[in-house]
């Protein structure tokens, strides 16, 4: 027993160690709104650009923001300066890109000094493997970076084109163009076209079929297979049998009025993991936090009873206790709703549970922190309304708003 209890405290130890490596780090910028105006925070909520913008938009790997400002849109870096002046309807940053457009739906590419290097004037505008590939009346072409026109935007489609070399596939120095029924190999610096074989594909990457956990499916409703239905009933002799949805052969069986939950071994035996306790069992998850390692839980579920929502593991332990009107599972967290207001439980962090009182919530942002054993740990960020004011809200509980 104390070897168990030694494990959960460290586990929760070291994630508030991150969480505090969070806080003091730049990198790790959360969008801050005091009143009607928004700057930057760090994860504990001291403001670390200052609030002057109409709006916000996370850091994105670039250490690019989107800002907004009567009504138009800029972009800053992590430190708050300017880089390209809110002077645009709409503005993307894809790579280190800033594409940009105003008033017409045509789009274009601007640099950090806010000088245009592709015109805007495109239906379609992406960086797309170092380059910047743009489409205008149903055809497309090339741009390099520093805003030359490689390709003419004279091909119904461009596409990659690998030299195989020692037989094996090279990518990035050709594209496939089609122009009609011809075919063009095309170079990717110099934009040189020459005919290519009648025979040439474009290419596309094999795909990588997983196996689909989800049940069999009869008019959008779940169903329970006939071999199971049979084993279950030869093993049991349950009233009821209904498939718990979370990825898992796991199944609700129901006895004196209440069910229990059934997961199936490797070996294929059906293993009853609850008592017959419970009036619904909705969802069930492999618990990440203690993998059923010496004689902790292995799984956790949203079930009702008591004519509440709540969540607990297989061992009865509860988490949230059955007084919800509604539990689901989000990115990193639970939400739980309350006469129609929301909360959240960062369970594999073992943060206690945010009071539910926002309008509305949804996960926004996940950021990652590597510590010295190579692990990494996740800090999760929610968007949520309150009194028809947005905001957002960490997982250490800060919020990151002040009216």
């Amino acid at each position: 027993m104390k070897r168990v209890f030694f494990h959960s405290c460290f586990a929760v130890l070291l994630s508030l160690v991150y969480i505090i490596s969070f806080a003091g780090n730049p990198k790790y910028l959360v969008p801050y709104r005091e009143g009607s105006k928004w700057g930057y925070c760090d994860t504990n909520g001291k403001v670390m650009i200052s609030v002057a913008w109409d709006g916000a938009e996370f850091f994105g790997e670039e250490n690019y923001a989107v800002v907004k400002l009567n009504n138009k849109y800029g972009a800053i870096d992590a430190k708050g300066a300017v880089v390209v002046k809110p002077l645009y309807d709409s503005l993307v940053v894809d790579n280190g890109i800033f594409i940009v457009s105003s008033g017409r739906e045509k789009w274009g590419v601007v640099d950090k000094k806010g000088k245009a290097i592709v015109p805007m004037k495109y239906d379609v505008v992406y960086f797309s493997d170092g380059n910047i590939k743009v489409e205008a009346n149903e055809k497309t072409g090339l741009y390099n970076l520093a805003g030359k026109l490689i390709i003419p935007v004279v091909y119904d489609d461009l596409s990659d084109y690998p030299e195989k070399i020692k037989g094996k596939y090279v990518f990035g120095n050709y594209l496939l163009g089609v122009k009609g029924k011809l075919k063009y190999k095309i170079s990717v610096t110099t934009g040189k076209a020459v005919p290519a074989s009648s025979k040439a594909e474009f290419f596309v990457p094999p795909m990588i079929v997983q196996d689909n956990e989800q049940m069999p499916q009869d008019n959008g409703e779940f169903f329970v297979p006939d071999d199971i239905v049979e084993k279950l009933k030869q093993t049991f002799s349950p009233d009821d049998i209904v498939y718990i949805r979370g990825g898992y052969s796991a199944y609700a069986i129901k006895k004196y009025g209440k069910y229990a939950a059934v997961v199936f071994t490797g070996e294929n035996k059906p293993v009853r993991i609850t008592e017959y306790e419970f009036d619904e069992i909705t969802f069930l998850f492999w618990d990440a936090l203690n993998k059923g390692e010496n004689g902790q839980s292995r799984y956790i579920l949203i079930a009702e009873k008591n004519t509440g929502t709540g969540l607990v593991n297989e061992l009865g332990k509860e988490f949230l206790p059955f007084i919800y009107d509604n539990v689901e599972r989000s990115t990193g967290c639970f939400f739980f709703q309350k006469e129609g207001r929301f909360g959240a439980f960062f369970y594999e962090q073992q943060i206690k549970p945010t009071q539910p009182k926002y309008d509305e919530m949804r996960h926004s942002k996940e950021f990652f922190i590597e510590g010295d054993n190579g692990n990494y740990c996740v800090f999760h960020v929610l968007k949520v309304n309150l009194n028809g004011k947005e905001g957002y809200i960490g997982q250490n509980g800060v919020e990151y708003f002040k009216d």
